[in-house]
């Protein structure tokens, strides 16, 4: 029985860690300035100085959690003015609601950042979602940029399994029944997470991101498709850099068939949430970015 409260007592003792972690995650941020971005207001941050190189987030999260508490904004920030946006629906920008304000608009963004602040060509990173609208980017914008960084992001088709994927995840949010299945995607070989995991990625995710604008995104999210004929087009160099053990390393291997001129570095042992953090992420994309 002692025993028993015990382990209850830690269990609850770390519940309570963790939330205070989100909590402290969602509500602490470093204010930057906003732009008008065809009538959606966006958030962004600009630390360091040199060539300008702008950082792209992932789904369901922001610019901070992303780029700033894992370090990268520090290490990069020596090398280079980097640029840390809110992506709309996301953080500190706005989210709207009226149909159609995701999708390539989302790219766009990054382009009317780049206007408002007059830079007429720089260096783009982006990973998981953000690492779909920088290949995007690629194919739109290639005059406007110098080189890319594609990270835990690859070769999808509209018609794939993940974007299936990504269609149940809409679903699930607007049902109010949670990440269920982006979690379930993301597990390394897509095995069931324990009900806790589930639980404590919905709890953190809610806090972070609104789940309406979360469904949105997703709505339009197939706009990001690249072909294969603009793959082997490419002439902007690119690095794609992904864990071992991310499901998502599937649509890096088959972008391999066709993207032309692009490095491909895979992280052994690293997962889509691990991959980005640490030497083994920043050491060779760094040298990728700084070496002509």
């Amino acid at each position: 029985m002692h025993i028993f409260i015990l382990i209850l007592s830690i269990l609850i003792l770390l519940l309570v860690i963790i939330s205070g972690l989100f909590l402290f995650i969602s509500k602490y941020r470093v204010k930057g300035n906003f732009f008008d971005s065809n009538g959606c207001k966006i958030h962004y941050t600009i630390e360091g100085k040199g060539p300008s190189l702008i950082l792209i987030h992932g789904y369901a999260c922001n610019a901070d959690i992303n780029w700033r508490w894992n370090g990268i904004i520090r290490k990069f920030r020596k090398h280079f003015t980097t640029i840390a946006l809110d992506l709309r629906g996301h953080g500190l920008s706005e989210k709207p609601t009226k149909p159609g304000s995701y999708g390539i608009e989302m790219a766009k963004d990054v382009i009317r950042l780049m206007d408002h602040l007059k830079i007429d060509k720089t260096y783009i990173m982006g990973y998981s979602m953000g690492g779909f609208i920088t290949l995007k980017l690629v194919t739109m914008y290639p005059e406007r940029i110098i080189k890319a960084v594609v990270g835990g992001a690859g070769y999808e088709k509209a018609d794939g399994d993940n974007i299936k994927i990504l269609m149940e995840l809409v679903q699930s949010l607007e049902s109010g029944k949670g990440y269920a299945p982006l979690t379930k995607a993301l597990e390394p070989d897509r095995k069931e997470p324990p009900a806790w995991k589930l639980k404590l990625i919905d709890f953190g995710l809610n806090m972070l991101a609104e789940s309406q604008a979360m469904a949105n995104v997703m709505k339009q999210f197939p706009e990001m498709e690249v072909t294969e004929e603009q793959l082997r087009n490419n002439q902007v160099p690119i690095l794609a850099i992904v864990g071992t053990n991310d499901p998502l390393k599937v649509g890096t291997i088959e972008m391999e068939k066709y993207l032309n001129n692009a490095r491909y570095i895979y992280l052994e042992g690293k997962d889509h949430m691990t991959a980005i953090i640490g030497p083994k992420f920043y050491k060779p994309v760094l040298e990728f970015l700084k070496n002509d």
